[in-house]
């Protein structure tokens, strides 16, 4: 630009040259001061504004995939675990009115499990809701495991199904430190199967390097069928390092004829009537005795060869015509040789029959067998008289119902079997004996009949199929450390 002085003489101005090394001094500063100010600025947010994420915050934070699950968090959330899915579920009874539930559940999660999973277990019947009981238990992974709610009382109802719910969504799921071949059962004995106090006996071995505290094991018996029959439960108190113990688990009645394995004994009473309306056909030698007696030794001929057989014959009285035995050819002979008594008219009293059977059982009784009685009777129960020495059918058919009831209290299987052309006609009378048979027997499905010689040989081999079936009984053993 040009400019004139006073004097009138033209200068130029001419800008000084940039210095960097100042306008570098000025920026570093400038930096240096931002820097100041942001860090200053974090310190405050670090200080009084910002909070650490963790796994109990309530929110979702960090690397959580949900709230305070996932991520680094030991929670694992509910929304990726797969829920309890329960395999059966059922009600053992324990004594009139009290019931063990019990129930297998499976925990399909590969590493997910929890130590408090809380369920409700509810017993019905056809009316509705019998009891209820909730819990909490134990469910590791990658498995099967028992629930087990002992002597739940139901009154006088029957509980015919058992369901279960579970609140797996409130529960903490973690990664457990769980393994299966962290215990092994080493052997597995019933004994006493037949007695009044049976157990079962399981060797367990702990093959870990630390001791385990309140080691509760569960004991499922299955038919081969894998139907479940009986269960029980108790609880190892400590189990140490490598240590094996053995687990013990009774039950307060006989289980063998529930265990329907023919690996277990069979003790057999066979009661055959032998009243003079087994006479009533005619004929030489008489009918229907003859051909009853005919399909029970064909019957006798399926038993086993550990399995024991007696025979018990009854009119007016009864007799012992065979105690309990192997050697079932002498039975079968015993079976040919029964008639008719021909000293006067030969009545029918079933109650003392029942009795009599009963007390074979008891003279020879083989702790490890299942006790079966099978009797066979036109259901004309005509003894014995009433106090008043008076005939009276209804005192006498509630005398017999009565030692039927003493008997299946003690455990023994009762089977009936109704015989006779009187079955294929109809009325009240037979309709009476029809229900009498009935409710004699251990349930309705023991109670047979048979108005003809060949429906009698279908029934025995009923009989034959239900008191045993082939393949082992089946014991599980589950363990859950608490």
């Amino acid at each position: 630009m040009q400019e004139t002085s006073p004097h009138n003489t033209t200068e130029f101005y001419t800008p000084s040259p940039l210095r960097w090394w100042a306008f570098s001094r000025q920026v570093l500063y400038g930096t240096g001061i931002l820097v100041l100010v942001l860090a200053l600025m974090y310190w405050g947010y670090r200080s009084f504004l910002y909070a650490e994420p963790t796994c109990f915050d309530g929110i979702e934070n960090g690397m959580e995939t949900g709230i305070d699950c996932g991520g680094a968090c030991d929670k694992i959330c509910t929304a990726t675990v797969v829920a309890p899915k329960v395999e059966w579920a059922q009600a053992f009874k324990v004594t009139d009115g009290v019931y063990h539930a019990v129930a297998v559940v499976t925990n399909a999660n590969r590493v997910a499990g929890t130590r408090s999973l809380p369920y409700t277990i509810i017993l019905e019947d056809a009316q509705g809701v019998i009891a209820e009981r909730s819990g909490t238990t134990t469910l590791p992974p990658d498995g099967q495991y028992p629930l087990f709610e002992a002597r739940i009382a139901t009154g006088v109802r029957t509980p015919t199904s058992v369901r279960i719910t579970f609140d797996h969504a409130t529960s903490y799921w973690s990664a457990l430190t769980w393994n299966r071949n962290d215990y092994t059962v080493l052997t597995r004995t019933i004994s006493g199967a037949g007695a009044p106090t049976p157990r079962l006996t399981a060797s367990i071995q702990n093959n870990l390097y630390t001791a385990t505290e309140d080691l509760r094991v569960v004991a499922v018996v299955y038919d081969s069928k894998r139907m479940p029959l009986v269960a029980s439960q108790t609880v190892i108190p400590r189990l140490g390092a490598q240590e094996k113990r053995d687990a013990i688990f009774t039950w307060t009645s006989p289980i063998a004829g529930t265990l329907r394995s023919c690996q277990i004994p069979s003790d057999l009473v066979l009661m055959m009537d032998r009243s003079g309306s087994m006479a009533a056909d005619g004929g030489t030698p008489p009918e229907p005795l003859h051909s009853a007696k005919n399909a029970a030794a064909s019957f006798i001929e399926t038993l086993g060869a550990s399995d024991r057989a007696g025979l018990v014959s009854y009119a007016t009285t009864p007799s012992i015509d065979g105690a309990l035995a192997v050697e079932h050819a002498q039975t079968r002979d015993a079976i040919m040789n029964i008639t008719i008594g021909k000293d006067g008219i030969q009545y029918t009293d079933l109650s003392a029959a029942i009795r009599e059977a009963a007390r074979v059982l008891q003279a020879g009784h083989n702790p490890d067998a299942r006790q079966v009685i099978a009797l066979l009777t036109d259901g004309d129960v005509t003894r014995p008289l009433n106090p008043q020495g008076v005939r009276d059918i209804p005192y006498a058919e509630a005398q017999a119902l009565e030692a039927a009831d003493a008997v299946k209290r003690a455990g023994i299987s009762l089977y009936t079997i109704g015989f006779g052309k009187v079955y294929e006609g109809a009325g009240a009378e037979v309709a009476r004996n029809r229900e009498l048979i009935t409710a004699l027997a251990t349930s309705p499905a023991h109670s047979f009949f048979a108005p003809t010689a060949t429906d009698l040989a279908g029934v025995y081999k009923e009989i034959s199929e239900g008191i045993c079936e082939d393949g082992p009984a089946i014991i599980d053993i589950f363990i859950v450390p608490q």
